[in-house]
């Protein structure tokens, strides 16, 4: 016998041995349950059976989730994965901090750095004041309060838009004007830089009212004294701002620097060089809506003080600054995570994938292929009576889409990427929270200008950046003109998604997120694009289609003020369980051997995840109450009246089904 085979053999043996032995003798070595068990352990300790599953399916499926979760810091499913994967986080974190980083350019460091910055900020380095000493409004001068007195601080030099430049290099985007670098609104295979009015649709794109206004220019370091009279005046300035971006779109222009200067007069050249920290010359097109505003910001800025507009472009960039991070003076080690990934999420993705992530890529493509082939499908019955021509261009734009997993490119070394994207990121090595925010913003907002002189990615090339800051949610996201689903890592964790588990469990589950995306991409505002992002209006009007308002009206039937949402959440059900229950399925069909639950039955329950929890605490904007949405997708598909025996007319299997596509 080989040594090799000999050491192999004796190790195995001094395992078998420390297994345990007992009194009574050997104890069975321990075991770990499959995915399957583990899955359906999850399932049936969430149902409440006592339930009627015809009527009330989410009290069924769920109705002790509060009970098992009543101490945890979540109330529903996402708010569950981001918890998992958080503490993945406090664990990597720790381990690195626990080691000697050689290279402190490396990925790692840096994102490390971020965080522990967070972890050890001092109070004075979170307060909105310091953001202010950090970044000042022109190279010559500070901002007003900071000046010796009122008569010194240089009134007459003061230039709003160059004081907007240099607030826009750090992602504040929507002050007085929206300059961004976007995909060319007529070709998507190239950028330019876009140009519109501000929105304040948001609570925290103005101001808050008059007192909260003047405790925050007390606290940004404003006089007592003069606190109130200058909160009365920005308030007054954002209203005539308001005032004047409140009107209908108008369509966009291409104009260049010359002829977008001489017609409304403000140093766009000037404003381009100093937020690019190049020139351009007069003859560089720009994209422009609403010029109208433009011409109307201009009169109005000339009849404000300039000591006024100041210290209200202060105050707006002060409150953003506060706004984009989730962490206080308390430093705690969660929300400095959540911040960490907000502020450097290329770089926590990596660390993230690069620890707890396999490559399940051609997995999940494979589910992604399945649940999109019932809709191709349903486009090629063509229920809507489209045109042969509008009928193959929805094909193409369905069979078009990618599907991105992790949000980066794929033909690139992941660790390359990363590391290039941050080649220009030097934290400071202090406990200054504001200077380490500011530096992974500016730099992430670099990127982005950086667009402009490359080829819009398609394909393997793929990635979303964008200077807004994104958010930690699991849930995968539809891009329309870049025709792309951005799948985040967090959703393939085990139990939400486990590689060896029944198949019926991961189509239900993540299969509903994707087809919910692919659904997204038929709606009447993605419509308005084709395949490969370009403007179109050859469905423009598929809301006044006879067997679209068809299918809407009937989903309308029960009241809802969010009717996208239902055609979503609807169709994607159905897409999902034609993909494993129809005739073409890849799928086994075979009772499975570790319950007695049919593959219906489990299928529903699995899928309704998805939308169990304490309502109670949960806050829906934008979409209706989860048990709405689940019992109306429930209600649309025959398949679950009869997984579940129900009657007909029983408020889960009514008589009529709804269908749009």
């Amino acid at each position: 016998m080989p040594r090799t085979k000999t050491v192999e053999w004796i190790t195995f043996s001094l395992v078998l041995l420390s297994w345990a032995k007992v009194e009574a003798g050997w104890v069975a070595p321990p075991t770990t349950p499959h995915p399957n068990e583990m899955i359906l352990n999850r399932l049936l300790g969430y149902m409440d059976t006592k339930a009627n599953p015809c009527q009330d399916f989410q009290k069924y499926a769920g109705g002790k989730y509060e009970d098992q979760h009543e101490d945890d810091s979540y109330s529903e499913l996402l708010g569950e994965m981001q918890s998992a994967v958080n503490d993945r986080f406090l664990a990597i974190f720790e381990t690195l901090s626990a080691q000697v980083l050689i290279d402190q350019e490396s990925v790692e460091a840096k994102v490390l750095r971020f965080y522990q910055t967070c972890r050890t900020a001092t109070n004075e380095s979170r307060s909105e004041k310091h953001y202010l000493q950090l970044v000042e409004p022109d190279v010559a001068f500070t901002w007003p309060q900071f000046a010796r007195s009122r008569s010194a601080w240089p009134k007459s030099q003061f230039q709003w838009m160059h004081t907007l430049a240099r607030l826009r290099r750090f992602g504040f985007d929507n002050l007085l004007v929206k300059v961004n670098v976007k995909l060319d609104f007529v070709d998507s295979s190239k950028y330019m830089v876009t140009i519109d009015r501000p929105t304040f649709d948001d609570a925290t794109e103005r101001l808050k009212n008059f007192a909260s206004t003047k405790k925050l220019l007390i606290r940004l370091g404003v006089a007592r004294g003069r606190a109130l009279a200058m909160a009365k005046n920005i308030k007054r300035l954002e209203s005539a701002v308001r005032q004047l971006a409140d009107v209908e779109d108008e369509p966009n222009d291409d104009l260049t620097l010359r002829e977008l200067e001489s017609q409304n007069g403000l140093p766009w050249r000037q404003y381009l060089r100093i937020l690019f920290g190049r020139s351009f010359p007069e003859n560089f097109e720009v994209q422009i809506q609403n010029v109208d505003y433009f011409v109307e910001l201009k009169k109005l800025m000339d009849t404000y003080d300039a000591e006024v507009i100041a210290i209200y472009m202060m105050a707006r960039f002060a409150r953003f600054m506060k706004e984009t991070s989730q962490s206080d003076a308390e430093n705690e080690a969660y929300e400095c995570i959540k911040d960490t990934r907000i502020h450097m999420d290329f770089g926590s993705n990596f660390l993230y994938e690069s620890k707890h992530f396999s490559d399940y890529n051609t997995e999940v493509q494979e589910i992604f292929n399945a649940v999109r082939a019932p809709l191709l499908a349903r486009i090629e019955a063509n229920r809507l009576k489209l045109s042969p021509r509008q009928k193959n261009e929805l094909k193409q734009k369905i069979q078009s889409i990618n599907l991105n997993v992790g949000n980066k490119p794929r033909n690139q070394n992941h660790r390359t990427f990363v590391t290039n994207f941050y080649r220009d990121l030097q934290l400071p090595k202090d406990q200054d929270y504001a200077a380490a925010q500011l530096k992974a913003l500016e730099i992430r907002s670099l990127r982005v200008l950086e667009l402009l002189d490359q080829p819009a990615p398609k394909g393997d090339s793929m990635y979303s950046l964008s200077d807004t800051l994104g958010t930690t949610t699991p849930e995968p996201t539809y891009q329309i003109r870049e025709n792309t689903i951005f799948l985040p890592t967090d959703v393939l964790q085990s139990p939400f998604f486990v590689p060896q588990s029944h198949d019926v469990f991961k189509v239900s589950f993540l299969g509903f997120m994707i087809a919910q995306k692919l659904v997204e991409a038929l709606l009447p505002q993605s419509l308005l694009y084709t395949a490969i992002g370009n403007p179109t209006i050859k469905f423009a009007e598929i809301e006044t289609n006879e067997n679209y308002a068809q299918g809407l009206n009937c989903l309308k039937s029960n009241a809802t003020e969010y009717l996208d949402q239902r055609v979503v959440d609807v169709t994607a059900l159905k897409m999902v369980y034609e993909a494993y229950f129809g005739a073409g399925s890849k799928f086994s069909q075979l009772q499975p051997s570790f319950t007695t639950m049919t593959l219906p039955q489990l299928f529903f329950l699995n899928y309704a995840q998805n939308l169990i929890g304490d309502e109670e605490h949960v806050e829906f904007v934008g979409e209706d109450p989860d048990k709405v949405r689940l019992h109306q997708t429930l209600a649309n598909l025959a398949g679950f009246g009869q997984a579940f025996n129900c009657p007909y007319s029983s408020p889960l299997n009514p008589v009529v089904k709804c269908d749009v596509w």
